[in-house]
């Protein structure tokens, strides 16, 4: 009998590792596989899980609109929430951006992380890495990567304890090979903000507050607060009657030539289905952007008040540009 049940358990041998398969993840217009490897905390639960404070502030996960998480043990995880932006960020402006990323890290005391730009899905991304002290003082590696998706941001943070960093960020790899996102109006989830008589409309990203600081030919006003440790910038409609109907050329040039000695940059768009020029001035304390056209004998300027330098303007230009072009005279 003996000899038959060691035989029995020679021939079957000791059990098998459960062999990891693949699952699937979709929420938010965001969809991916990963590794069973990888357990989906029910949630979004971070308690039990030795988080290092880093991991939930590089990628302003306090502004998130939903989280989830993703954890192999206590200290490796992947943290994945969405956020709406207050700016656009797209591939024009992406080097900018990555740069202020630097600057965030450094003013916050951070290790400055080594950052490279990508694409996730055909959208532009930036991959930011850095190492940090988890509470119970396991050094850890912070890896971000924000892709961007219109006015949404998608935030993928995989924070590799040593043991296991390898198998952390392969898994993290294959997430983001396999993500997909759903295309949306970069301005869908905008708000509409009206003149006083709503007669013109505009529409502008969340995190712009409107005021009714308004003056004789101010018809709107917003602005945009130093949130998110960027820039600041204030935004106007003001509306000009003017004597005769005007090519809007020509009214841009006498604007232009009335600041001539401020002007550094020009260039022409449509607005509402009607040419219009961009103008740009700067002198050393401020800078504007105006985006001016005529209808009739109504001159209409939308005015940007923004920080100085080629940066703050690179930033800003995509989302100036959509908050311009959003304008609505349909109903005057």
């Amino acid at each position: 009998m003996l000899a038959v049940v060691l035989l029995v358990a020679v021939s079957q041998g000791p059990p098998e590792p459960e062999r990891a398969r693949l699952d699937s993840f979709s929420s938010g217009g965001l969809s991916f596989t990963y590794l069973s490897t990888l357990h989906q905390i029910p949630g979004g639960d971070l308690d039990g899980l030795d988080v290092a404070e880093m991991t939930l502030t590089v990628g302003g996960a306090e502004d998130a609109a939903w989280r989830e998480v993703f954890a192999i043990g206590e200290g490796d995880l992947v943290v994945l929430f969405g956020r709406d932006q207050s700016y656009l960020v797209a591939r024009d402006n992406l080097g900018v951006y990555e740069a202020s990323i630097v600057e965030r890290y450094r003013a916050a005391g951070i290790e400055v992380p080594q950052t490279r730009t990508l694409s996730v899905d055909g959208l532009p991304a930036l991959s930011s890495l850095s190492r940090t002290m988890t509470p119970s003082g396991l050094d850890v590696q912070i890896r971000t990567t924000e892709i961007f998706a219109g006015g949404t941001v998608y935030v993928f943070v995989c924070q590799g304890a040593p043991d296991g960093r390898g198998e952390l960020m392969a898994a993290c790899d294959a997430i983001l090979r396999s993500v997909t996102i759903q295309p949306r109006d970069p301005t869908l989830e905008w708000e509409t903000l009206s003149s006083r008589s709503g007669s013109v409309r505009l529409s502008v990203p969340p995190g712009w507050q409107e005021t009714d600081e308004l003056g004789r030919l101010t018809e709107l006003a917003a602005s945009l607060p130093t949130s998110e440790g960027t820039t600041a910038a204030r935004l106007r409609l003001d509306t000009v009657r003017l004597r005769r109907p005007v090519p809007t050329a020509l009214y841009a040039d006498a604007v232009a030539d009335r600041l001539k000695r401020y002007l550094v940059g020009r260039r022409t768009l449509r607005i509402d289905g009607r040419r219009a020029e961009m103008l740009r001035f700067e002198d050393k304390d401020a800078g504007g952007v105006f985006y001016v056209f005529v209808e009739g004998r109504t001159a209409y300027a939308v005015r940007f008040d923004v920080p100085i330098g080629d940066q703050s303007f690179a930033l800003l230009r995509p989302t100036m540009d959509a908050i311009a072009t959003s304008l609505d005279l349909r109903s005057r």
